[in-house]
């Protein structure tokens, strides 16, 4: 019999499929921003470049750019402490999504 503290097979699983995705997804995200060219003239540049070369002191449409990095970087920090207060309720629904 396993005792209640003991993590089956299938706890097993489940945690390094969780640990797979917390992983490959934000890392193919920065990958992607970092290395692939696609918003400049003839997809010269990288997105992350294209950003900085957007969001300097010359160009005065997109100077704000900066402030929604900050705002952001605010509002994640503010509801860090409750989003892990919430408890982790895991379902495999959504997989058909990262699939795609």
């Amino acid at each position: 019999m396993i005792s209640p503290g003991t993590p089956t097979e299938q706890q097993d699983r489940s945690r390094l499929l969780r640990t797979i995705l917390c992983v490959s997804i934000p890392l193919t995200l920065a990958l992607f921003y970092w290395l692939v060219p696609k918003f400049a003239v003839n997809n010269a540049i990288s997105t992350l470049q294209w950003l900085f070369e957007s969001w300097n002191s010359e160009n005065t449409n997109y100077e704000h750019g900066w402030i929604v990095v900050v705002v952001m970087g605010w509002f994640i920090y503010k509801a860090w402490k409750p989003m892990q207060a919430e408890p982790v309720k895991g379902s495999n629904l959504a997989l058909w999504w990262v699939a795609l």
